[in-house]
């Protein structure tokens, strides 16, 4: 008897066993083909970045080899198409894009525009595309605009900082502002963080600067009070002897 209500609990269990099944299956097949979807997109994605990645490289090999022969075209052509990626050759071709047109175009503009993309990033390469950028278009453009390109980088603390308020310096004494100048320069001698060069260059350039306008204007009053005090002197001199000269005659009995 006890081998009928086995087998009859079996049958019990089979049943609902497969009563579950019914219910769940279509979750398992779906989680199933949900899994191997999600590992089949991953390594879609995975083998697009690759070959993308592999694309900017071979472009920006290949504008390396067109400005080694000096094919502006081609430099222009080949580091364009790596410009509005966001690879990490995006900033590296605008370098040296903008070393070609520099070199084999001559043209500073071009040169400043090629670096706008990579000096709006972060980084060093951010602030080295800036300071460039305001370099090339110093000789045709004010202090102020300058200053304008420079950004945020004139509040910089470190080397980048002492190279864009040296820029300052260098472009205010071209324009006659020696006062400026001669600020920037003298901040910089005592500013701890600037590199030794940008340090040797303004006290350089504070050794031929004209002596400062306020010095020269002290240096004549004092001239000018000195020479008052001379004539004042002879004045009372020429007085004194003027004086002495009178009672002698008064004395005089001829």
């Amino acid at each position: 008897m006890s081998d009928i209500f086995d087998e009859v609990e079996e049958n019990v269990k089979a049943d609902k066993l497969n009563q579950f099944w019914k219910m769940a299956w279509p979750f398992v097949l779906g989680g199933s083909i949900a899994i191997v979807g999600m590992v089949g997109a991953k390594s879609y994605f995975d083998d697009a970045a690759v070959a993308k990645m592999e694309a900017n490289g071979r472009a920006f090999e290949t504008g390396l080899k067109s400005l080694e022969i000096q094919d502006i075209e081609g430099a222009r052509n080949h580091f364009g198409k790596v410009l509005d990626t966001d690879s990490g050759f995006a900033d590296l071709s605008a370098q040296y894009l903008a070393q070609a047109e520099l070199q084999l175009a001559g043209d500073t503009e071009a040169a400043a525009n090629a670096l706008k993309a990579a000096a709006d990033g972060e980084g060093a390469l951010a602030k080295l595309a800036t300071i460039k950028a305001a370099y090339f278009l110093a000789d045709t453009k004010t202090l102020s605009e300058i200053e304008t390109a420079l950004g945020d980088l004139v509040d910089d603390e470190g080397g980048f900082g002492a190279l864009a308020h040296e820029l300052i310096a260098a472009k205010a004494f071209d324009e006659g502002d020696l006062e400026r100048a001669r600020s920037e320069y003298q901040a910089l001698t005592l500013r701890l963080n600037a590199p030794e060069g940008v340090r040797s260059r303004a006290n350089e350039a504070l050794a031929i600067l004209p002596a400062s306008v306020k010095v020269d204007a002290e240096a004549d009053t004092a001239v000018t009070d000195e020479t008052v005090v001379k004539v004042e002197a002879e004045q009372e001199t020429v007085s004194e002897d003027a004086s002495e000269g009178a009672s002698g005659n008064q004395e005089d009995p001829s």
